[in-house]
């Protein structure tokens, strides 16, 4: 009766036994991905939140995004499945993906993100494919590098103002302050 409703021991139950009869039926995962909304980097949806609540400009865009989760959350949804279906799917970026599985989740704060299991046709199965087959599998897929901001400007504003966190706590600093 429960299993409708987000966060119940019963929504969770009945998650957890799709994931395992999607591995049952198609063996473990090749990738996992998380994607986040970084609303407050996102120019389209600060104006979207400021045409639909009639905000001035002197509103901060963390205020609005407090006070609307709920257009941020739909607006990040259209970004989510139109980026998903045409890079993931038709583009095939990461490889033929053959099966998915995707949750919608929320933070505390009410911004939403994605947990996205991709099993990926003809993809090495590590304990059973020789590492180096992994290894270069992964390394043709995956890169961990902030692009040059001369050759790619847009590519580097996304990656510095969305993916690299400022290490704020002393006791963590060490001599790279930065994480990707």
């Amino acid at each position: 009766m429960l299993a409708p409703i987000r966060g119940t021991n019963q929504y969770w139950f009945r998650v957890k036994g799709e994931v395992k009869a999607m591995i049952a039926e198609y063996g473990s995962p090749t990738l996992f991905l998380t994607l986040s909304c970084a609303e407050y980097n996102l120019a389209d949806i600060a104006q979207y939140i400021r045409k639909v609540n009639n905000a001035p400009q002197s509103y901060s865009i963390s205020r609005l995004c407090t006070e609307d989760p709920v257009s941020v959350s739909r607006q990040f949804s259209y970004k989510f499945k139109d980026f998903f279906n045409i890079v993931i799917l038709q583009r095939s970026v990461l490889g033929k993906v053959e099966q998915y599985y995707v949750k919608k989740e929320y933070q505390m704060r009410g911004a939403p993100h994605y947990h996205i299991l991709l099993w990926i046709e003809n993809a090495p199965v590590v304990g059973i494919t020789r590492p180096e087959e992994v290894c270069s599998f992964i390394q043709d897929r995956i890169t961990c590098h902030i692009p040059d901001s001369n050759t790619s400007p847009d590519l580097n504003f996304l990656v510095t103002t969305s993916q690299v966190q400022q290490i704020l706590k002393a006791k963590y600093k060490s001599r790279h302050d930065l994480c990707i």
